[in-house]
């Protein structure tokens, strides 16, 4: 199987990934894939502008009802931060598809990691302005780059 021939299953990833999203990548055209990665930052800006004060409106609230905003939230968020991974490898091609997967992969895990140390030590805000950010600079390629 190797790197060079990869399962058909890796062969198309954002229809894989459309099936967690709900997002039906395929249809999109790739300006608006650019258009909603490029917003991905000010998103991130805008929720931790936003945070502490829903932070604070919910403190009193039940355990359960806390979650659901949580999840609502983060539901938000993650499907336009999700753009990024197939909007890249829709415009940049199939020829690298191993080393994006692999890239992908680690600074998932590394992201994940140092998500969670930033946050512990400089707060929430810090973490969400790294976030937004780091997010900057995929979108910033989208929009420069041209598929070879």
């Amino acid at each position: 199987m190797g790197l060079r021939n990869p399962p058909s299953g890796l062969r198309n990833p954002p229809s894989r990934l459309q099936v967690a999203s709900g997002v039906p990548w395929r249809a999109w055209p790739d300006a608006r894939c650019r258009v909603v990665v490029a917003v991905v930052p000010f998103g991130l800006l805008a929720l931790e502008a936003a945070s502490p004060e829903l932070m604070r409106a919910t403190l009193g609230w039940s355990e359960g009802a806390r979650v659901v905003v949580t999840l609502c939230v983060v539901g938000v968020a993650s499907g336009p931060m999700g753009t990024a991974f197939p909007a890249g490898l829709r415009r940049f091609g199939n020829a690298r598809l191993p080393w994006f997967w692999a890239v992908n992969g680690a600074f998932g895990v590394l992201g994940s990691v140092l998500a969670v140390v930033i946050a512990m030590v400089g707060g929430f805000s810090s973490a969400l302005q790294g976030a937004a950010l780091l997010y900057a600079g995929p979108a910033a390629l989208l929009w420069v780059r041209r598929p070879e």
